[in-house]
C-alpha cells in the first residue's frame, strides 16, 4: 500500500517468522512496524489515519550490550508534556528513574547482572499524570567485547541464572558438583530436548561475531545438543551447530558464528541431554562478542551518555566512549579509588 506520505505499507503475511507490519521510507528505512502477540498469520492488511488517543503509554524496552533503550507514546495525546519512567528490581515498579520529553530514552545508570521491571506514565501541560503503561522487563547485561555473556557459566554459583526443564516422557534431575553441572538421567525420553538446561535474555545482535565454547563428557559416548538459539517458535539455531559428540574424557568445544538473523533480544543457549539414558557433565560455558558493534542510536537530543569504560580493569590504557547530542567541548574528569 503506498501511503500519501510516500512511504510504503508492507503485509508479511506470515506473522510467526516475519512482522505482520512495516511501513518502509523511499529510501529503504524502517518507519513503523508491528506484530501480533501470538504470531498469528495475516494475509490482508491496511494502514489508515487514527484520530483516537490512548488512555495510557504503550512502552517497548530493548537492552543492549551497553544500554537499555525505552520507546514509548501515549498515541493520539496532544497535551503531552513530558514522560515518567519508572523501573524497579520488583514488580510492579514504583521508583521513578527518569523523564523524558521525547519518545526515546537510553538508560545506562542500571545495575548490570539484575533483572528489572518498567513502566511509564505521560504527564500533561497541567500536571495530570496518566495511568500505567504496561509492564516490560529485562535482565540488563551490559556486556563489552571479550566478556562472557552468560552469567554462572562456570556453575560457582550453583544454579544461578539457569533453568532446568524436564518434558514428555523424560525423568532425571540436575545437581552441581564441584561447581560441575551434571544431569543425572533415569529416562532420556524420546527427544533431545526432553532435558534442557538453558539461560534466556541474551541479546544477539545482527551482523555481529560470536564465539561459543564449553566443556562436555559422558558416563559412555553419547550425542548431546548444544547451542545458541531462538527461545521461541520457529526455535532458530543462530549458532548454526549440531550435535556435539561426547565421551568419558573431559573435551573443550568452540564455536565462532555470525549472527545473520535479526538481532533478538531474549535468545537462549541450550544444553540438551534428552533421548539416552547415559549421564552427562556441562562446565565452562561462555558466549563471548567479538568485536564493536557499531551500533548507533538517536537518543533525545536533551541527553548525553557516558558509557562504560573497556576494558575495565585496565593496566596502562582504557577507551572511554560517550555520546553527546551535539556538537561541544567536553570535560571528563578521571578519579582514582583514593579520590585523586
Amino acid at each position: 500500500q503506498r501511503l500519501p506520505n510516500g512511504n510504503t505499507f508492507i503485509n508479511w503475511a506470515v506473522g510467526n517468522v516475519l512482522p505482520i507490519a512495516q511501513e518502509i521510507t523511499p529510501d529503504g528505512r524502517k518507519a513503523f512496524e508491528m506484530s501480533f502477540a501470538n504470531d498469528d498469520h495475516c494475509y490482508r492488511s491496511f494502514r489508515f489515519p487514527w484520530e483516537g488517543m490512548s488512555n495510557t503509554p504503550y512502552l517497548v524496552v530493548e537492552p543492549y550490550p551497553d544500554h537499555v533503550t525505552f520507546i514509548f507514546n501515549k498515541f493520539g495525546d496532544g497535551s503531552v508534556n513530558y514522560y515518567k519512567i519508572y523501573g524497579d528490581t520488583l514488580s510492579p515498579p514504583l521508583t521513578v528513574l527518569d523523564t523524558s520529553r521525547a519518545t526515546l530514552k537510553g538508560l545506562t545508570n542500571l545495575v548490570n547482572g539484575r533483572r528489572y521491571y518498567f513502566r511509564v506514565t505521560a504527564v500533561d501541560t497541567n500536571g495530570q499524570e496518566s495511568g500505567f503503561s504496561n509492564e516490560k522487563s529485562v535482565r540488563v547485561n551490559f556486556i563489552e567485547p571479550g566478556q562472557n555473556m552468560i552469567m554462572n557459566g562456570d556453575f560457582s554459583e550453583d544454579r544461578n541464572f539457569w533453568e532446568w526443564d524436564v518434558n514428555g516422557s523424560a525423568s532425571g534431575s540436575w545437581i552441581i558438583e564441584d561447581s560441575v553441572s551434571h544431569f543425572q538421567i533415569t529416562n532420556g525420553g524420546t527427544a533431545v530436548y526432553n532435558l534442557q538446561l538453558r539461560q534466556g535474555d541474551l541479546v544477539l545482535l545482527q551482523g555481529t561475531k560470536y564465539t561459543f565454547e564449553f566443556d562436555a563428557w559422558a558416563d559412555a559416548s553419547r550425542l548431546i545438543e548444544v547451542k545458541v538459539g531462538q527461545a521461541s517458535d520457529p526455535w532458530i539455531n543462530y549458532s548454526r551447530l549440531g550435535f556435539s559428540y561426547v565421551t568419558t574424557s573431559p573435551a573443550h568445544f568452540r564455536h565462532t558464528f555470525e549472527m545473520q538473523d535479526p538481532t533478538d533480544y531474549s535468545a537462549r543457549v541450550e544444553v540438551n541431554v534428552g533421548n539416552s539414558d547415559i549421564d552427562v557433565y556441562i562446565d565452562n560455558v561462555s558466549l563471548i562478542m567479538e568485536s564493536e558493534t557499531g551500533i548507533t542510536m538517536n537518543f533525545p537530543v536533551d541527553q548525553y551518555i557516558l558509557y562504560n569504560n573497556y576494558p575495565n580493569p585496565f593496566n596502562s590504557s582504557t577507551n572511554i566512549r560517550y555520546f553527546l547530542p551535539e556538537r561541544s567541548l567536553v570535560s571528563i574528569t578521571i578519579i582514582n579509588i583514593l579520590g585523586e
